[in-house]
């Protein structure tokens, strides 16, 4: 993720279409796209909110990410950290 996706080419693709496919699926989908501590992993749970944290189309966020990130604690951007699973 962190060499791919804001690459061209296949791999790209393949991340960009399992996080659009995730979406689908799950509550919350943070990508790079969402903030610079997702810069690595792509951040999947079924928590209470609705976000997929990912650019669209028209190179657009969705609106209220940066509320519901700060709601849920992912809003803090301060430095680019890995996700533990804890």
């Amino acid at each position: 993720v962190e060499h791919d996706w804001h690459g061209g080419g296949r791999k790209a693709e393949f991340l960009h279409e399992f996080a659009r496919a995730a979406c689908g699926k799950f509550s919350v989908v943070l990508t790079p796209d969402a903030n610079r501590a997702h810069f690595n992993h792509v951040h999947i749970d079924i928590g209470k909110y609705h976000l997929c944290g990912m650019r669209r189309a028209d190179g657009t966020l969705p609106t209220g990410l940066d509320k519901i990130m700060a709601e849920s604690g992912e809003g803090n951007d301060d430095e680019a950290v890995a996700d533990t699973g804890n």
